[in-house]
């Protein structure tokens, strides 16, 4: 597909929170599961909602270069370092971009970068798929049996997990899937979006 996003990376800086959006089955699912507890008029406007995100991570800023630093489910799932080019389509793009007050020290969002750049480059981060299916509303009522797994993470619970390891512990929210944390983020005093920079 043709290229029809694009970003000002100039208003990015490391450690910013990205939440996206892909309108393909599993994006749709994701959302639907989501929202499901709201109804299923909800839940099937969700599917479609571009506002909605259904998967999150964090900007990392390398010698000025950005890139997305993200846990994916793709090839056993790792944290992994991507260009921009996978969220530059209609089809997969950046909706909307968070800062936590936190990053705002100098030393610590370099610390944080450094420790995301050494899991990277470790690639011992592991999905958490039962995480993710559960961590919605329709996946805790369908799959009532299957817990967390408290060694691996999911896109947006890795995302609370650095948050919680730079400082804040015990204010993060109970459910962590995309939609939850965005809408958290959204309300929380120690987060500001980072406006105008989907283009």
């Amino acid at each position: 597909m043709k290229k029809s996003v694009s970003y000002r990376y100039g208003l990015l800086r490391g450690m910013d929170i990205f939440f996206s959006h892909h309108t393909g089955m599993k994006g749709r699912l994701i959302r639907y599961s989501c929202a499901r507890k709201d109804g299923r008029k909800a839940a099937r406007r969700a599917r479609k909602d571009r506002s909605l995100p259904n998967h999150g991570g964090f900007i990392t800023d390398h010698d000025g270069q950005k890139y997305v630093t993200e846990v994916t489910g793709r090839n056993q799932g790792a944290l992994r370092q991507n260009c921009f080019e996978k969220y530059r389509t209609r089809r997969n793009h950046i909706i909307r971009v968070f800062r936590w007050t936190g990053f705002e020290i100098e030393p610590i969002r370099r610390a944080a970068q450094e420790a995301l750049a050494l899991e990277v480059r470790r690639g011992t981060e592991q999905y958490d798929w039962w995480g993710a299916i559960t961590s919605s509303w329709l996946g805790r009522k369908v799959f009532f049996w299957m817990k967390n797994d408290p060694e691996k993470n999911y896109c947006t619970e890795y995302v609370c997990k650095v948050l919680a390891e730079f400082g804040m512990a015990g204010q993060l929210p109970r459910y962590q899937n995309p939609m939850a944390l965005m809408a958290w983020m959204e309300r929380h005093p120690d987060f500001v979006e980072v406006k105008g920079v989907v283009v």
